[in-house]
């Protein structure tokens, strides 16, 4: 894969996400199909990608760029333990470079994190790709499936949206600050978190963003020894993600 970077968009309300989104995804099927896109496509697609955001609050992205320019994502929702990837799409020029595969990966740890299977429609010719990786088809349907769980081990993961039971993990890390409470608070100002997923599933530790206005708990790493690679990888996914947002 060329140097591209995949980073998580935790915040799909800034300007021009949601637009990034439509033009791959038009791309990327006129060019696998020669489906004709029609005067208002673009902006109808900016607009389902803005009501799913506001529809599932366990919403996810990924955003795979080159530079600043976004060339492919991965996005999609969770409900009941089910993570479903409603779009992964890739422009023609970056296709058959490891990038799909590298966003499919993203997301499933990501999804792993509050769900067990990811579920997901893809057109006929890709079906073979995702085969490959351990999906199956679900009977009766045009789905296909795959179990995740425990696919985040040994990983540092964006988590999208914190549950209440990982606030009181994460409070447990922390003990001087109480994340348990101010969960609401991180959710609604969308801040970055990490977590390292050790070898029993278990979160060793986790970073988060800073967000302006929101200092009740400072961004940072906590629970990692900082001397181990924990923290450093902890430290780095933090710093990449800020970095690229500020440049934006």
């Amino acid at each position: 894969m060329p140097d591209i970077q995949i980073y998580p968009i935790f915040d799909q309300t800034v300007p021009g996400i949601w637009a990034d989104f439509a033009d791959i995804r038009i791309q990327a099927i006129h060019a696998d199909s020669k489906t004709k896109w029609l005067d208002g496509d673009n902006d109808r697609l900016v607009s389902e990608f803005g009501a799913a955001w506001h529809h599932n609050r366990f919403n996810f992205a990924f955003g795979a760029y080159d530079g600043h320019r976004m060339i492919g994502f991965a996005q999609g929702d969770l409900s009941h333990q089910v993570g479903y990837i409603r779009g992964l799409y890739v422009r023609p020029e970056y296709q058959r470079q490891g990038v799909g595969l590298t966003l499919l990966r993203a997301a499933e740890r990501a999804l792993s994190m509050n769900g067990k299977y990811v579920d997901l429609v893809t057109r006929l010719n890709a079906r073979g790709f995702y085969a490959q990786y351990g999906y199956g088809s679900l009977v009766g349907t045009e789905e296909l499936i795959k179990n995740v769980t425990g696919v985040a081990r040994c990983h540092v993961v964006p988590i999208f949206y914190a549950t209440p039971g990982l606030g009181r993990t994460l409070a447990r890390i922390s003990a001087a600050y109480d994340v348990r409470r101010d969960t609401a608070a991180i959710n609604d100002a969308h801040r970055p978190i990490w977590v390292y997923v050790d070898a029993d599933r278990k979160i060793g530790g986790f970073a988060l963003g800073h967000v302006a206005d929101q200092d009740t708990i400072p961004g940072g790493v906590y629970g990692a020894d900082p001397r181990t690679s924990v923290a450093g990888r902890l430290a780095t996914a933090l710093a990449q993600v800020q970095n690229f947002n500020a440049g934006r």
